[in-house]
């Protein structure tokens, strides 16, 4: 059995190929035998790890979009206008708030301190908070504050975390790449704007601008500057890494809170999966 390390980058929705791409890599029978992920990365990796994915995935299936507004326990916080309570109350059925260390195999997550500007690596401790902390996406969820650390998206220092997966010898580096810039990739979204007109009247509310058709331009036009960041950051770890096989998901696939579309974001996912192995294993004939 080939042994597979995989590693799964920061992407809002579009995480949930990941559930496609280790359906298809245990069906053409690789081994995970280690795992790192970023934000929605360390969310589908942790759960997976857990031994819980089958459920998730039946879970999410049945969730429309009034479900996943419904999870959305908004605040008025200038740090974050999502809690994540409700919806990791949601969720812990899924991930148990294991210790890391009692995961059948190695996992890590990665966040960033706002303070030190340094990434964190949590290899060890509860799953539940490592998570919470890699999915605190600066302005639409609430920080973490821990000791004197306020923990946040480790998009913003490492959105592709090859380089903290534990490998083996011989192992296959297998990365899913979900800010991939694809110029021949054309769908009527944008993806760095927020998608539900409550949350974009929320971030309105709480920006200096007195115009609010500038404040929701101002506020698209900083989550595409981030998405370019995030997009450079990832080509580099995989120029640096090197991985044997490169998922690469187009950005604009779909909006940052479409998790209402997880049918067809599985499929998206299976289907770019085939398209990679096949090359891999043309290559390694």
């Amino acid at each position: 059995m080939k042994n597979v390390s995989l590693v799964i980058s920061c992407g809002g929705a579009k995480g949930l190929v990941g559930i496609g791409v280790i359906e298809e890599l245990e069906r053409r029978g690789y081994n995970i035998q280690s795992v790192a992920g970023t934000s929605i990365g360390s969310v589908i990796l942790g759960i997976y790890a857990s031994g819980n994915l089958n459920e998730y995935k039946e879970w999410m299936l049945k969730q429309g979009r009034i479900d996943i507004l419904r999870l959305m326990d908004f605040t008025l916080n200038k740090q974050g206008i999502i809690k994540g309570k409700k919806v990791f109350e949601e969720m812990k059925p899924f991930f148990k708030d294991s210790l890391i260390e009692n995961l059948p195999i190695p996992y890590s997550a990665v966040a960033a301190d706002m303070n030190s500007f340094q990434e964190v690596v949590f290899e060890k401790g509860s799953l539940h908070h490592a998570i919470r902390c890699s999915i605190s996406v600066p302005s639409l969820i609430t920080p973490v504050v821990s000791k004197n650390k306020v923990l946040v998206d480790g998009g913003l220092v490492n959105p592709l975390p090859l380089s903290r997966v534990k490998r083996t010898k011989n192992d296959i580096l297998v990365a899913v790449n979900l800010n991939y810039f694809d110029s021949n990739y054309k769908k009527n979204i944008t993806p760095y704007s927020l998608d539900y007109p409550i949350i974009n009247q929320m971030l309105n509310y709480f920006s200096s601008s007195s115009k609010k058709q500038d404040a929701g331009n101002m506020m698209t036009f900083l989550n595409k500057t981030v998405y370019v960041m995030m997009s450079q950051l990832s080509k580099n770890a995989i120029n640096t890494h090197k991985p044997d096989v490169v998922i690469n998901i187009p950005y604009n696939i779909c909006g940052f809170f479409d998790y209402h579309k997880t049918k067809e974001l599985i499929e998206i996912g299976t289907h770019k999966t085939k398209e990679a192995l096949d090359l891999f294993q043309k290559k390694h004939v």
